[in-house]
């Protein structure tokens, strides 16, 4: 059985500013959250941290805090409503009233679920009670104003606030920059800066990245807000233009043998082509057709794509509907739900032989989750499971379903008769990226397409290769000229945003363990220096997994520690990046001892001074072929620079050209 492995490459040095942000996050949560621990008992006001003293310092200003002052004296809670403009700023200033006044109280954000009920609630604790508004809430409405004290504008922050907090940390006057008031910033953006900044300068620059990654959060978040309504708009548009009209479609392409990636599933496939075609020809009963497949699998692998072709190959008419067509068909009342599925099934049933295609069938929830909702949802789950096993029972319906998870699913629909035969269908690999590539862009030879698909293999869709062809085409044309390798590249692949100096450590890096692989008979399929979200570069190579001799376990580690010996000796020094490959090599090495081959007949739990004492010796040997093979390593290092990706058959020339293979 082969079994792909995956070599990481040097650590992200380069790190993005939103992976900075992260680790900034992860690494003072403990200093900054140590505070948190116990909300009912907040610290007084001289342990505020620098965002909150900037906050008080404008709550002072604003006269917010003399009123909650004289209201606490009078014992008798009351009703503020407070402009903040902006999430972060809210939540400084909530935590700072609470932190500074050791105040209880119920904080509501305007317009974002709230009725009068949370506030007779809230009044019947006994409490205070703050209502925000950011600036892209509705405005505080005559009703609300009832039953205030006062009202606060807090927007009137300034960077003379900040400027102060900001000297008093460093101890000198320091100059804040107008742009960046404390309402502009993320909760604990501020904190974060001046526990890491080394100076003024570099936490200016970390506020800066953490404001830039918000805006772009939020941009995108009102993307995705935006792309929904108008995908739910056409939805329902085509619905009511229909009049509930289901339309039976009569794919011709592409059939499920022109389609790649899809394994198990297009076994399948290929077998429910045939035994119809037997059915059609009376060699077998319509009893021995399997009619029932769930596909399972990311948004973007062509689950929709797969049930046309299979409707194709099998020369049937095909059905496709999905849970919120049948939702969008009426007010979304439950009977409007269950009429249009009904309707769905009925079409099938009157237009035999057919495919019927479901689609979000994980929108129907396992009853008995939620009894808050099982009330409404049981009658729409008994009507699908009272459909599928009459559309099951009638002869000449194929039903084919799919969802992205189907963990929540009714176990009913899954029993044997319904749902019963269930396929992965994951991110296409670098074979099946390479058919599909050629699909899309087929006067592309085959050397152009191999090193994208190498790249993007497991992390890329079928309709992102489609995509991807479409914008090259889109390169070309304005230029008058035929798509090339290097337009599918440039669209295909993340630019380069790294020094050359880390651009050609990471190549050697991977060219050493690529040269080990060579010299130990396995040419690699690809060696990568692509940044990706888990390294730096990587080389992938098949391994018998069966084997598991001494001389197997060798082969495999010996050209983990292969990249760092390649830095080691060419650069002079190597880099953190090689901590996966040691863990890699090590855990290997380990292994010996449990599976009876490290000197021992019994099993034993590895030794650390053995493990140890194998791993120098190993790194040895990786370092003498290293010095032995350093002219064919940096061949191979300033090749992957050129190219970024090298698959298969360009390593393998390179192994057969140098007389590696």
């Amino acid at each position: 059985m082969a079994k792909n492995l995956r070599l990481l490459g040097g650590g992200r040095d380069d790190a993005p500013d939103a992976l900075i942000l992260d680790d900034i996050h992860d690494l003072a949560s403990d200093i900054l959250h140590a505070d948190e621990d116990d909300d009912d008992d907040p610290d007084p006001g001289p342990d505020l941290r620098p965002s909150q003293r900037v906050a008080r310092i404008v709550l002072e200003r604003s006269g917010l805090m003399h009123a909650f002052r004289d209201r606490i004296v009078l014992g008798v809670p009351g009703v503020w409503l407070v402009e903040c403009g902006a999430d972060g700023w809210t939540n400084t200033v909530i935590r700072t009233i609470g932190k500074s006044l050791h105040l209880s109280f119920d904080h509501y954000q305007w317009g974002r679920g709230f009725d009068l009920s949370l506030l007779a609630r809230a009044a019947d604790l006994g409490r205070h009670i703050i209502m925000t508004r950011d600036d892209d809430d509705d405005p505080f409405d005559d009703e609300i104003r009832l039953f205030a004290l006062a009202e606060f504008d807090l927007r009137d922050d300034r960077h003379e606030d900040v400027a102060q907090i900001v000297s008093d940390h460093f101890g000198r006057q320091i100059d804040w920059p107008a742009d960046l008031p404390a309402r502009r910033m993320p909760y604990h953006a501020l904190d974060y800066a001046l526990v890491y900044g080394a100076d003024e300068a570099a936490a200016e620059r970390l506020v800066r990245v953490q404001i830039a990654v918000e805006e772009r959060k939020r941009a995108e978040s009102a993307i995705r807000r935006v792309e929904e309504q108008e995908k739910e708009a056409a939805r329902n548009a085509s619905r009511r233009g229909s009049g509930g009209k289901v339309d039976i479609l009569r794919p011709t392409s592409p059939r499920v043998e022109d389609l790649a990636g899809y394994g198990d599933a297009a076994r399948w496939a290929a077998d429910l082509v045939a035994d119809i075609a037997a059915y059609r020809a009376g060699e077998i009963a319509w009893s021995e057709v399997d009619t029932g497949a769930l596909l399972v699998g990311p948004p973007g692998t062509g689950k929709t794509l797969f049930a046309s072709a299979l409707a194709a190959s099998c020369d049937l008419p095909m059905i496709s509907s999905s849970f919120a067509q049948w939702a969008a068909t009426g007010a979304s009342y439950q009977s409007d739900t269950i009429r249009a599925m009904r309707q769905t099934f009925e079409a099938a049933a009157a237009n035999i032989p057919l495919l019927l295609f479901i689609d979000e069938i994980d929108s129907l929830p396992r009853r008995g989750v939620s009894p808050r909702h099982d009330d409404y949802w049981r009658p729409i789950v008994n009507t699908a499971l009272e459909c599928f096993d009459g559309t099951l029972r009638t002869e000449g319906i194929v039903v084919i379903a799919a969802c992205n998870d189907a963990s929540g699913l009714d176990p009913a629909l899954l029993r044997s008769g319904r749902l019963d035969r269930r396929f992965e269908i994951a991110l296409p690999d670098a074979a099946a990226l390479a058919r599909i590539f050629a699909h899309h862009a087929p006067d592309l030879p085959s050397s152009a397409i191999e090193p994208v698909a190498t790249a993007l293999a497991g992390t890329a869709s079928g309709a992102d290769v489609a995509r991807f062809a479409r914008e090259a085409k889109r390169i070309a044309r304005r230029e008058r000229r035929t798509v090339s390798g290097a337009d599918i590249l440039k669209v295909a692949l993340p630019a380069e945003t790294r020094t050359r100096e880390l651009v050609l450590r990471t190549a050697i890096h991977e060219a050493g363990h690529a040269i080990a692989l060579m010299l130990s008979g396995h040419v690699p399929r690809a060696l990568s220096i692509v940044v990706d979200s888990l390294s730096a570069g990587h080389v992938s190579f098949d391994v018998d997994s069966t084997a598991g001799r001494l001389a197997d376990v060798y082969r495999i580690a010996l050209p983990a520690l292969a990249g760092r010996a390649a830095e080691d000796v060419l650069l002079g020094e190597p880099t953190i990046g090689a901590a996966g490959d040691l863990e890699t090599a090590s855990g290997l090495v380990a292994g010996l001892d449990r599976g009876g081959l490290g000197g021992f007949l019994t099993p034993a739990q590895p030794d650390g001074d053995r493990v140890e004492a194998r791993m120098r010796r190993l790194y040895a040997e990786a370092v003498m072929l290293v010095i032995r093979n350093r002219g064919a390593i940096m061949e191979l290092a300033h090749l992957a620079v050129e190219r970024r990706v090298l698959g298969e058959a360009a390593l393998r020339e390179f192994a057969t050209k140098r007389g590696l293979a």
